[in-house]
Order: structure tokens, then C-alpha cells, then sequence
């Protein structure tokens, strides 16, 4: 029912039902030449129902803020439209819808997502600028990237986004999902150019199929009791070759021993998918016979795999 102003009431008009209805029933947040006014009121407040009934009021704010709905159930704010809110956390968390950028200031624990049902289009962005590892796990059986959880090294950082179904990250320079390391320290020879393995292995499990692994070994102490030293290093996965070189090694004059201080390679695994994948080295001398050693005893070798995004 349309307004009815006061002003087309006379004096002695007698008040019935209907006019009771019109003029206040069917118009209780009905503004006229300034005759509704809540406790507290200024000038340029903004006002909103805070129910079928009830009004309630925001103050003016200041220059460039603008009114910000919270959604069903909270009172609107006045804020900055393009300001992003920051929760900084250092313990276990859950995620709340709320939230926009999160910030790991310390320590290693897991960040728990809200579910994506019902969250459709819904946006985090997550950075570990604390010491520890934080470990992002999706609400049930949800996924992050068709993982269930996700990795965030020190100064790593995730920005996401939901589908209503699942989580999705957006493109990242570089995000590192785990590093795993592995040792090796025991005494090896061979007197043979057949590529032998040296003990060096690792085994890590992809989080995601779209991942990459970066594989670094560095095989110390390689020797040869006598004659020019020349050694093959071999990076294998699964069985697989990824890359392989040799090197000449210097003779110690007053031994006659031959030296290889360190033989290292990197390799980036490309192949995709998920499951467990297994990494190891393989080492061969390639000039003369005489005893090699792949490994000379209180030599540690080691191998690092660096799980990465795309």
C-alpha cells in the first residue's frame, strides 16, 4: 500500500482502522520532511532494518568508505571496498568463511579449509612467513588441486579458489608442496665399468598429478686405488634414466690415488602423475679396471626431491 502523507489529514479527522493501517501499519520505515528519528541519529547516517520492524543505523564514516554487507544475520559495516582483511595465525586453525588472506606467522601445524559445499566462488589466499611447514587439508574428502592436502614451506604461499565441490589454486611462480632427503654412508667399490648402484635412494609420493619433482644428488667421496679416474653418475627413476655425465678426477702424487671429491647432477622429473616414485644413483668407472670406490668409507651422500607446482 502506497504511502498516505500526514499532511492530507485534517484536524479532526477521526483515526479508524483503515487510516491507522496505511499511515503507520503499512509504513513504519517511511521517511516524511524529516519526521522519523532513532536515538543517536547525525546527519548522513546510513539506516537498515535490523528486522520486520526495527531499524538501526551506521554513522557517515569517513571519505571513500562505502556500506559493506556481511550477509544474512550481521549488521552491515562501512570499509574500504578495495582494502583486503589479514588474520594472522600461529597454531592449528580452521578456515572461516569470513576470512581473506591468512598469514602463518610461526610454526608448523595444519590449516583446516571450510567445506566447499555451499562456498561457491569463495577465495583464500595462505602465506607461510613463519619457520615451520604448514599443511593446508581440505575439508573431508574434498581436494586442493585433486590432493587432499597441500604444503607450504617457509615463505611459500597458496591463493585458491572454491567451486562449490572443490578447491583449485591459481597460478603460483613457484610453490613447493614437500621436500623429502635422504642419506647414505657406507663404504662401496667395484672393480668393474658395469653401473652399480651406490646406496643412495629415496622414495616420495606426488601430492598432485600437474606436480613436478626437482632431484638433486650429490655423491661424495668417489675414488681409484691407481690409473686416470673417470667416473659415470647415473640418476635413475624407477629404473629410468634422467640423467647421467661423467667426470675426470685429479691424482694424489703421493699415493697414487685418484680422487673425486664430489660427483653431483640435477635432474627435473616431468613425467606426471601420482603414487610413489622411487630415485637412486648408479656410478661406474670408465677408465681402467683397478678398484673404484663409489663410495669411500665417512663419505655421506645425499639425495633431495623437491616436490613443485607447475
Amino acid at each position: 500500500m502506497a504511502y498516505g502523507a500526514p499532511s492530507t489529514r485534517t484536524t479532526g479527522t477521526l483515526i479508524t482502522a483503515a487510516i491507522w493501517n496505511q499511515d503507520v501499519v503499512a509504513n513504519p520505515a517511511a521517511l516524511y520532511a524529516g519526521a522519523l528519528a532513532l536515538p543517536s541519529q547525525a546527519a548522513r547516517d546510513f539506516l537498515f532494518a535490523t528486522s520486520a520492524t526495527q531499524l538501526g543505523r551506521v554513522a557517515a564514516g569517513t571519505a571513500g568508505q562505502a556500506l559493506l554487507t556481511k550477509g544474512a544475520g550481521a549488521d552491515p559495516v562501512l570499509g574500504f571496498p578495495n582494502v583486503r582483511t589479514l588474520t594472522s595465525i600461529s597454531a592449528a586453525y580452521t578456515a572461516l568463511t569470513t576470512d581473506d588472506i591468512i598469514a602463518v606467522t610461526a610454526g608448523t601445524f595444519t590449516l583446516s579449509l571450510y567445506a566447499a559445499a555451499g562456498n561457491s566462488g569463495r577465495a583464500l589466499t595462505i602465506k607461510n612467513i613463519g619457520g615451520g611447514v604448514v599443511t593446508v587439508d581440505a575439508n573431508g574428502a574434498e581436494t586442493i588441486d585433486g590432493a587432499t592436502t597441500l604444503g607450504l614451506l617457509q615463505y611459500a604461499s597458496a591463493t585458491m579458489f572454491c567451486d562449490g565441490s572443490n578447491w583449485h589454486t591459481l597460478p603460483d611462480p613457484f610453490r613447493v608442496a614437500q621436500i623429502a632427503t635422504f642419506s647414505y654412508s657406507t663404504q662401496i667399490s667395484s672393480a668393474s665399468a658395469i653401473l652399480v648402484d651406490t646406496g643412495l635412494t629415496g622414495t616420495i609420493t606426488l601430492k598432485s598429478t600437474a606436480n613436478k619433482v626437482i632431484v638433486l644428488a650429490f655423491q661424495a667421496g668417489c675414488g681409484k686405488d691407481t690409473n686416470n679416474t673417470a667416473l659415470r653418475l647415473v640418476l635413475l627413476r624407477d629404473g629410468v634414466s634422467l640423467h647421467e655425465f661423467e667426470r675426470s678426477g685429479a691424482q694424489n702424487g703421493g699415493t697414487s690415488q685418484n680422487y673425486i671429491g664430489t660427483c653431483a647432477t640435477v635432474a627435473i622429473d616431468t613425467s606426471g602423475g601420482t603414487g610413489v616414485r622411487t630415485y637412486k644413483t648408479q656410478l661406474a668407472s670408465t677408465a681402467g679396471l683397478p678398484n673404484t670406490y663409489v663410495q669411500s668409507s665417512g663419505s655421506v651422500s645425499t639425495l633431495l626431491l623437491i616436490e613443485v607446482s607447475p
